[in-house]
């Protein structure tokens, strides 16, 4: 599964690193907050979670695809995310913790280039329940 989820990741796109995102601290929601730094930081430069690459069966584009997904590796098979539990969401933790479910930590190409803002938001949008939008 771990070769899978490296070699669907290419580089080409805009280096992540080189986006500045600054999520809001509270009230994220997926169409306002979460897709745009998705789609910048795990899916354009590496299109490691694109659309069309979708390593380990995992892409951004769309909130059901994020919802639904299921890791399953030989260590574990969780829901990627668990609304309103952001600390015990694997989504979470593989930015956190290398070797998690048996994943390296997240982003896996190169350096980690998510700062705090960026890891309390995936964090705070999940625990906020995974808001799709305000209305």
């Amino acid at each position: 599964m771990l070769l899978i989820l490296i070699s669907a990741c290419s580089e080409t796109g805009q280096d992540p690193s080189d986006v500045d995102i600054k999520l809001p601290d509270s009230n994220l929601t997926y169409n306002d907050d979460m897709r745009p730094f998705f789609i910048t930081k795990c899916a354009s430069r590496s299109s490691c979670h694109s659309f069309s690459d979708q390593a380990g069966g995992l892409h951004f584009n769309d909130y059901l695809s994020i919802r639904s997904h299921v890791v399953n590796t030989e260590f574990c098979n969780e829901q990627l995310v668990i609304p309103g539990d952001g600390n015990n969401s694997i989504l979470y933790r593989i930015l956190l913790i290398d070797g998690e479910c048996g994943l390296p930590r997240m982003p896996i190409d190169g350096p980690p280039y998510l700062n705090q803002n960026n890891t309390n938001g995936v964090k705070t949008w999940i625990d906020e329940g995974l808001v799709i939008s305000i209305e």
